[in-house]
């Protein structure tokens, strides 16, 4: 049973870190990237229409950090997740 041969249903799971890495990296950068692209619907005049546009932005914000907090858990390179973010925005 410890025959090379009998390792190839076993080496396709150790890739899949990878894979669920880059999914969820992406996911979140794309939903990051859609949240800051997204201009205001028109003039924000007043305070509160810039307040109610910023609390439209936290979910998708939010659900950026969840997105994250699944690719650092399957690899470690998910932490740069916020900066890539950050650097692509400025």
């Amino acid at each position: 049973a410890t025959h090379p041969i009998h390792v190839e249903s076993v080496s396709n799971s150790t890739g899949r870190a990878e894979v669920m890495c880059a999914m969820f990296y992406m996911i979140g950068f794309l939903v990051y990237a859609r949240t800051a692209r997204r201009p205001p619907k028109r003039g924000l005049e007043s305070e509160g229409e810039a307040a109610s546009f910023f609390l439209g932005m936290l979910p998708n914000l939010f659900t950026m950090l969840f997105m994250c907090c699944c690719a650092m858990l399957c690899k470690e390179h998910g932490v740069t997740l916020p900066v890539i973010c950050v650097i692509w925005d400025a």
